[in-house]
């Protein structure tokens, strides 16, 4: 169904129950105003809902979803920054080799550069997901 279409039948309902019939002119063109106002803020929350089959999604579906989508781009390849890199970098700072500044540079230049080598990140994985 239309957003749009949807509205109008929600307006058509206030009418009926509220007996718009009594409003003023500039009482209708207020109540449309807002409904437009209303509309603009549900497009992009029912826009999501019609994505995902068309039910609302709880926070821990979507948490789980998200997830899924980072470990799926992990997986291709696709993630420049993923687990094992940052894994190896921990490594090089338990042993010594690097200091915890050094190492949040290093992953700083990584998370930098990986729409120039063509990848992603994980933050960027985990909000299109």
């Amino acid at each position: 169904m239309n957003i749009t279409k949807a509205l109008e039948i929600v307006l058509q309902h206030c009418e009926k129950t509220y007996d718009l019939g009594d409003w003023s002119d500039r009482g209708k063109k207020e109540l449309r105003s807002a409904m437009l106002r209303l509309d603009r803020k549900l497009k992009p929350l029912l826009r999501k809902r019609l994505l995902r089959g068309g039910r609302s999604m709880d926070r821990y579906t979507a948490k789980i979803m998200k997830r899924n989508a980072v470990n799926t781009a992990e997986a291709s390849g696709q993630v420049a920054d993923n687990m094992d890199v940052r894994l190896s970098i921990v490594k090089r700072m338990k042993s010594g080799e690097i200091t915890l500044d050094q190492g949040k540079k290093e992953l700083a230049a990584i998370k930098r550069n990986a729409k120039q080598n063509g990848l992603i990140t994980r933050q960027q994985a985990w909000s299109r997901g």
